[in-house]
């Protein structure tokens, strides 16, 4: 072998050498600015802000035990648990992957943390300011964002795509539930028509008598003048896609469901309570609703307000 191969030998040993050096390096510069910011206590407060519109700030508060949400000042509605829940582990634990610029200055645009499009996150525990979270734009790739913590300058990336999670709204943050019920403790349903046409079915709770079969349920009341056999399983079927009710959409809250409007009633009873529901009849695709749980009106689909407007015949045996 000459020498010129041998010197050739060495110099790519040499550079591979360095390049894994090389890459090694920024392997550990990379982890090294990685880090999470996190606190231990509870939050029982969370206010957003986007931009610096403080007339439209988020409220989200805890009130014995439960989250509420509402502008500052305004309504406060009960809160959709899994969103505060989603929230609360965010601010709890910031994750930052690295260190993108030691200040927004003049790139503020750049990194949506400009005074018009950032969002501000509080969180509190009574009057303890436990973590503040100025939220820029997402990155490109959607999987990150940009972020200041605690109101430093540094703009850092988030592992997670957190402007989607708080470029949100009240109506975002309710509970979408009306009422949820154990199907199995409905004890009856009665449907009463636009034209005061009813019928009742009840669980049917009589002591069975050797070896007779005994029907789940029975026809307690019906003045719609249709006659049939009840199906057990049809029944069955129809009291379990009305024993839990989620909205839509949720109205103003000075609509009201009733004047000129015509309706159906559906009263569920369970071994707990009533609760009753009144489904407009407009053939719509988002239908409007109002129910004894809520003193909210509220849209449906057009499918789930068909589950209410049963019609009893469909509930017979073939």
């Amino acid at each position: 072998m000459n020498k010129i191969a041998i010197r050739k030998i060495v110099l790519l040993s040499v550079i591979a050498v360095l390049a894994v050096i090389y890459i090694f390096q920024i392997s550990l510069g990379g982890r090294k600015s990685s880090k999470t910011v996190s606190f231990e206590e509870e939050a029982d407060r969370i206010e957003i802000v986007t931009g610096t519109a403080e007339d439209s700030k988020i409220v989200l508060s805890k009130k014995n035990d439960a989250w509420f949400t509402g502008l500052e000042g305004k309504t406060s509605y009960p809160a959709d648990s899994a969103s505060v829940e989603g929230m609360q582990n965010i601010l709890k634990e910031i994750k930052l992957l690295s260190n993108v610029a030691s200040s927004a200055s003049n790139d503020a645009d750049r990194y949506g943390l400009d005074e018009a499009n950032k969002i501000t996150v509080k969180a509190f525990k009574g009057e303890k300011c436990l973590r503040t979270l100025t939220v820029g734009k997402n990155t490109s790739t959607g999987n990150q964002a940009y972020v200041q913590v605690d109101g430093k300058n540094t703009v850092y990336l988030e592992d997670r795509p957190l402007h989607s999670t708080f470029s949100t709204s009240v109506d975002s943050l309710r509970s979408k539930n009306v009422y949820q019920a154990d199907s199995s403790s409905v004890m009856a349903v009665k449907v009463t028509s636009p034209e005061g046409k009813t019928f009742a079915v009840a669980r049917n709770t009589a002591p069975v008598v050797g070896d007779a079969v005994q029907s789940v349920w029975t026809l307690a009341e019906n003045t719609t003048g249709q006659e049939g056999t009840l199906d057990d399983s049809s029944v069955t079927s129809w009291v379990n896609s009305i024993s839990t009710l989620n909205v839509s959409s949720w109205e103003a809250d000075d609509v009201k469901l009733g004047g000129s409007v015509s309706f159906t009633t559906v009263e569920i009873s369970t071994s707990s309570g009533t609760y009753t529901v009144r489904v407009s009849s407009a053939d719509t695709d988002s239908v409007l609703c109002a129910s004894s749980s809520l003193p909210y009106a509220f849209n449906v689909g057009k499918y789930v307000a068909q589950r209410y407007k049963k019609e009893l015949s469909s509930l017979f045996k073939k």
